[in-house]
């Protein structure tokens, strides 16, 4: 097929790149999985089991806070992408949050803990090759160290400084209405999801995060963390599976981040905006170390290097509604959200990322805690990617479909079932899966069911 001949173009002649081809048995593309945060936060009080006959109550007044939750996810390809077939894929997470000041008398500390266990199949490598990933639960069959860190609080909470194993996308470029959405895209930010290496579920990796937070409205935070906790070896196997290995040979990733809280008519709004560093050396996506063009019978091969890679990103959301304001037992509220990206070109998959929003809770007046949502993403091919399929196609005479975008809109609809339990459908049409018109665009429909114990 088309998008095959490109993708090993791709492969042959961008040995530095390989890490962006991730291989599979029916075929290659030039994606990696930007993953999303796993799961969204407990509700307190909330869990199929109640309080654990008021055990959870006994040890949260001691200072330890606990979590147990299973994801479950069927998905299918019905229509376009590389075949039609459906897939399970599942996450159990445990984690253990510790008040060391309740605990131990630690004034300002606190403690973290998670583990994750993902397990199923690709709904994208083996049926719909989409750049972005349709499930933010595909991950590797392992059992996973997720984060294990210290923070320490100073000042009166205005300064917090953080150590030890984390995941960046648990705190750097997200949105909070974006949790309710499976696709990985509304997750960890494509625009660096897709274009680096980075500590981000399943797996975190060791580092220190520093945050000020001079009022309840402002705050900025940095972070420098592993660049690649889990590098792939020649034969593209990870070599760091669960996360508990540490070599510090692959650069640092470097983020910042500044926000600010405001009320609007006293509704909530949030504008963040910040960007990332990542100090590896980072190959050429177009030209050859002697400036020539890598789809060139005379090109040497060896991609030009670039020291480091670089991403600006934005993200806002705003309350438009609530219904009664000053009635706190309702939670009707209608919400929109957006974010955008860049990153250069010459060295990146993508160079232009956005996506946007609208959630509800309670649209149906006697489901108050249902939530749902329609979100639209959208990433352009960089441009240096595209002239390099122009230049394969101009030596070769060929015409492949060119890199171009891809576009994906999602529909979901969660239902709070039942205490600790909810339900949820999804819809997503992905517009040129892979970033081309090379396959055609796909439909995919999703159950997941997440159970709070």
């Amino acid at each position: 097929m088309p998008v095959e001949t490109f993708a090993n173009l791709l492969a042959s002649n961008i040995g530095s790149l390989a890490f962006l081809l991730n291989p599979t048995p029916e075929f290659e593309t030039f994606r990696v999985q930007p993953s999303a945060p796993p799961v969204e936060a407990e509700v307190p009080g909330d869990h199929l089991f109640g309080e654990w006959g008021r055990l959870r109550h006994k040890w949260s007044d001691h200072g330890f806070d606990f979590t147990v939750q299973y994801t479950g996810e069927v998905a299918g390809n019905v229509s376009g992408g590389v075949k039609r077939g459906t897939v399970y894929n599942g996450l159990l997470n445990v984690a253990s949050d510790v008040n060391l000041e309740k605990a131990a008398g630690w004034k300002g500390g606190s403690f973290h803990a998670a583990m994750l266990f993902p397990h199923g199949r690709s709904l994208t490598d083996h049926y719909v090759n989409d750049l972005f990933v349709t499930s933010n639960l595909d991950a590797s069959d392992n059992v996973h160290l997720f984060e294990l860190w210290l923070e320490q609080g100073l000042f009166d909470g205005k300064f917090s400084v953080r150590a030890g194993v984390m995941a960046v996308d648990q705190e750097f470029a997200f949105t909070e209405q974006g949790v309710l959405f499976g696709a990985s895209e509304f997750g960890w930010f494509p625009i660096a999801g897709i274009n680096v290496t980075a500590p981000v579920y399943p797996q975190g990796a060791p580092g220190v995060r520093v945050k000020w937070q001079p009022s309840e409205f402002t705050y900025a935070q940095a972070a420098v963390v592993d660049g690649n906790v889990n590098p792939l070896d020649s034969a593209g196997r990870e070599t760091n599976p669960h996360g508990v290995e540490f070599r510090f040979d692959e650069g640092a990733l470097v983020l910042a981040e500044a926000g600010h809280k405001w009320k609007l008519h006293a509704k909530p709004g949030t504008l963040k905006v910040g960007g990332w560093y990542h100090t590896a050396t980072h190959a050429d996506v177009r030209l050859d170390n002697f400036g020539r063009s890598l789809a060139d019978p005379l090109s040497s091969g060896l991609p030009r290097s670039h020291a480091g890679n670089w991403g600006l990103y934005l993200a806002a959301e705003q309350n438009l509604w609530k219904k009664k304001p000053a009635d706190k037992a309702s939670t009707r509220a209608v919400g929109i959200f957006g974010r955008l990206g860049y990153a250069p070109p010459d060295r990146n998959t993508l160079d232009l990322y956005a996506e946007g929003g609208v959630t509800s809770t309670g649209l149906i007046p006697s489901r108050d805690d249902d939530l749902c949502g329609l979100g639209v993403a959208y990433g352009k091919l960089s441009r240096d990617l595209r002239a390099l399929g122009r230049d394969q196609n101009t030596f070769s005479g060929t015409s492949v479909p060119l890199p171009d975008h891809e576009l994906v809109l999602e529909l979901e609809y969660k239902i709070k079932a039942y205490r600790g339990c909810s339900v949820q459908p999804g819809l997503q049409y992905i517009v040129h899966p892979g970033g081309s018109a090379a396959v055609d665009d796909a439909l995919v429909l999703s159950l997941r069911t997440v159970f709070d114990f």
